[in-house]
């Protein structure tokens, strides 16, 4: 059968100011609650189309062509055409194991292969997500017996305004945003890192889907809450939801390497996973009032 939420192994970690649903489909978040109020969006689709909470990998964002190289052999996934998120046999519609669940932390792996999603290596992925008193961390890890690319991600959409609304109103706050991924019409990197053009502070007025480069740190600001973002990954993808059926009703912060990685040697921290040299991020994020700086 082909794997989907409705079948997934679901389960709770909470503290007394936020209380977080995972699922297995996809190592997903499919709750976030703070102070009792939703904090995320989600269709609730057995499918989950639009990658609502999931993880995503084994490398997320736009692959050029389908096609990349690693330790001199070059790999082709598609036809021709861009591979997003990691194409048909992409982790986030996986069925992940639940391997260790407790009141404040649950852990899901997933074991995958050539055979499986087209990269190369037998790999273990994990993903740890546990929550403080009122922090959510989220750790990836992933290990590989042959050289491969990896760049996980988490698609939670966020709404902070605590009802099904547009995020225009939402600040988006970037700490040491140096620069943005160049983009053509097809929404896949050119290779160009262009200065970045938005003020440190903007508002989600706007139709988003880029990365900015070396921002490691993140406020954003709805109505009834904010989230201050730290991570150790050198990009934030931040996506506006456009291709929602109700577009701009969230907003998505993915921490990430950047997209296309795999053919852009020159980007920062690439992708390339050995077994020496395992894959290790992790991306917080501290849940507060809306008026609250970090």
């Amino acid at each position: 059968d082909t794997p989907d939420m409705a079948r997934a192994e679901r389960c709770v970690i909470a503290t007394a100011e936020l209380e977080v649903t995972v699922a297995a489909f996809g190592a997903s978040i499919l709750s976030v609650k703070f102070r009792g109020v939703e904090m995320t969006v989600h269709d609730g689709s057995a499918e989950n189309p639009m990658y609502m909470g999931c993880v995503v990998g084994p490398v997320a964002g736009r692959i050029r062509n389908g096609t990349f190289s690693v330790a001199g052999q070059r790999y082709s996934l598609t036809a021709g055409d861009h591979l997003l998120h990691g194409g048909p046999g992409g982790w986030s519609h996986r069925m992940w194991t639940l391997a260790h669940s407790e009141a404040r932390r649950a852990v899901f792996e997933l074991s995958a292969n050539p055979a499986g999603d087209g990269f190369p290596g037998n790999r273990v992925a994990r993903v740890a997500y546990a929550v403080g008193d009122a922090t959510l961390s989220v750790e990836f890890e992933c290990r590989t017996d042959a050289p491969t690319v990896v760049s996980m991600t988490n698609h939670a959409y966020w709404n902070l305004n605590g009802r099904p609304s547009d995020v225009s109103n939402h600040e988006l706050e970037l700490r040491g945003a140096r620069s943005v991924v160049e983009i053509d019409d097809q929404l896949v990197p050119t290779g160009t890192l262009l200065p970045n053009p938005y003020a440190p502070a903007f508002f989600l007025d706007r139709d988003l889907d880029h990365t900015f480069v070396g921002a490691s740190r993140a406020l954003l600001r709805g109505e009834t809450a904010s989230i201050a973002l730290e991570t150790t990954q050198p990009g934030i993808h931040v996506y506006t939801a456009n291709f929602l059926p109700e577009p701009h009703t969230a907003v998505c912060l993915e921490t990430q390497h950047l997209p296309d990685s795999p053919n852009q040697p020159h980007f920062p921290l690439g992708t390339l996973v050995t077994p020496d040299s395992p894959y290790a991020h992790r991306t917080t994020l501290a849940f507060g009032s809306p008026t609250v700086a970090s």
